[in-house]
């Protein structure tokens, strides 16, 4: 097993930033952090701030916060809440999932909530009464997958709404972050009994040690862009890495004493990003190197918690104890370096191309969407209309006098949004009409 050493392979950045500084922030910088306050004050010492944070790749982020609201907050910063069922239902973990919804978890009224983008919502109540549902992720098997911090079970809901509950080894299990594995199964972390599950779509259970052992305090897990689970382990003050075989192959150590190490993502640079909420930092795990480097927040006792990737390459964190919502910068210059290119004859009947552009990271899938003056071209055909995705498309009549081009969205590994660059547009010529001739 390979360990880090704090004063060889572990680096501290120190920002030289007050709390009473200008939360703006140089959006070139790698770890620049901006700050946006959420519109409902709460915070320390309720703890009614935002909590879990997901992504989606409209550019929109969603998070919960634990004075019963869900919070949409734009690329740009602008905040939006919406209100849920009622006060006091403590939502805490939010993932995008089927059908273009929000999911989330209700830990104080042991509910899993649905909320579609326009801010309606429905509840469907967990079997298991006072079961605090925690963390929650879809499935590749298009159900959520959710666990039960105080019933020590995994929960599986589908779309429509239907519960079904697995019990783990031990009720004291504390099961808090979920994941979708790169082996189609969901692993979770287990904070009370110090383990690592794992549950098939199936329902098949199966559970490891954790580096630390029993008391290592494993909360936060996410897939890594190596194939591989990594977690935090709080209480060892650890990031520490997991084979598929449920093997621990690599840990960590966290440089700060007592940091509070809590959620955990792939960043659009390769490497592991977690929240500190015991001292208020963001980390960064160099995977090639083991490097930890730590970026104190801008803002004092803000509490770090849930982090996750916008499709703007920010890494995006909440910060309950200051009603916040922090971006910090994981690349220089975004995901796209050299943008994509569409070249041929601009006229019916001809053959347009486009390349997918240069990037900073390896891509795991690559798409295509034909524009027409930066709008959706659709094709229609004798059975159905579809949008135009090959990497092709013929110029047809209903182009002339308008701008084609191309935006190209790819994927990397362990980042469940997407990124997009747009090309540049070919004008097709208008018709031209021969002028009109009178005769007498």
């Amino acid at each position: 097993m390979r360990t880090n050493l704090v004063g060889r392979a572990v680096a501290l950045a120190i920002l030289a930033v007050s709390a009473s500084a200008p939360v703006a922030a140089s959006a070139a910088t790698v770890g620049s952090i901006r700050e946006y306050r959420t519109d409902t004050p709460g915070g320390a010492p309720g703890n009614l701030g935002p909590q879990g944070i997901t992504a989606r790749s409209d550019g929109t982020l969603w998070f919960v916060e634990a004075a019963s609201l869900i919070g949409r907050i734009t690329t740009s910063g602008r905040v939006t809440e919406f209100r849920t069922a009622g006060f006091g239902t403590g939502p805490w973990g939010i993932a995008t999932g089927p059908a273009n919804r929000l999911w989330y978890t209700e830990a104080d009224s042991s509910a899993i909530g649905r909320m579609t983008t326009g801010g309606v919502t429905t509840r469907f109540l967990t079997p298991t009464a006072s079961a605090a549902p925690y963390g929650i992720a879809a499935g590749p098997d298009g159900n959520l997958w959710f666990t039960e911090h105080d019933a020590g079970k995994v929960g599986r809901m589908t779309p429509a709404g239907t519960i079904t509950e697995y019990a783990l080894g031990s009720v004291a299990a504390g099961p808090n972050g979920i994941t979708a594995g790169p082996d189609g199964a969901l692993w979770f972390a287990e904070f009370g009994s110090g383990k690592i599950g794992r549950i098939t779509t199936a329902g098949v259970l199966t559970e490891f040690a954790s580096d630390g052992g029993p008391s290592s305090g494993p909360i936060g897990i996410t897939t890594g862009p190596d194939g591989a689970l990594w977690y935090t382990a709080q209480s060892a003050n650890q990031v520490v890495r997991m084979t598929t075989a449920g093997v621990n192959t690599d840990h960590f150590n966290i440089p700060t004493p007592n940091s509070g190490a809590n959620g955990i993502t792939t960043g659009p640079d390769g490497n592991l990003w977690f929240s500190e909420s015991g001292e208020n930092r963001i980390g960064r795990l160099t995977t090639s190197t083991g490097l930890i480097t730590e970026y104190p927040t801008r803002t004092a006792a803000a509490g770090p918690t849930g982090i996750t990737v916008g499709s703007d390459g920010g890494v995006w964190v909440t910060q309950p104890n200051t009603d916040m919502i922090a971006r910090i910068t994981a690349i220089s210059s975004g995901p796209n370096t050299v943008s994509p290119r569409v070249s041929g004859v601009a006229k019916p009947g001809h053959t347009l191309r486009t390349t997918a552009g240069s990037w900073n990271r390896p891509r795991v899938q690559t798409s295509y969407q034909w524009l027409r003056d930066g709008h959706p071209i659709f094709i229609a055909s004798a059975a159905s209309t579809k949008p135009a995705r090959a990497f092709t498309y013929k110029v047809i009549d209903r182009d002339r006098g308008h701008r084609i081009g191309c935006r190209v969205s790819v994927r990397y590994a362990g980042i469940a949004v997407s990124f997009k660059a747009q090309s540049n547009a070919l004008k097709v010529a208008p018709v031209v009409r021969p002028p009109s001739r009178f005769t007498g």
